[in-house]
């Protein structure tokens, strides 16, 4: 799954090349991380992160 709505309605997502989110109130998304290696595989949700993989490597991005 490449995308996440959290509790309050935002939804995250990932691409090759960054994480994103899409607030509720105003439906624009935008660019929040620019991970150093391309995003290969993901996407989890936990504990406030989002995890994801890059080649064999696994990373995680904290959200607010």
């Amino acid at each position: 799954d490449g995308m996440k709505c959290t509790e309050d309605g935002t939804v995250y997502g990932l691409l090759t090349g960054g994480i994103y989110r899409v607030p509720p109130a105003s439906l624009k998304a935008e660019i929040i991380s620019i991970p150093p290696c391309p995003i290969t595989a993901g996407m989890a949700a936990l504990d406030g992160k989002i995890f994801f993989g890059s080649g064999s490597h696994l990373w995680y991005y904290a959200i607010e």
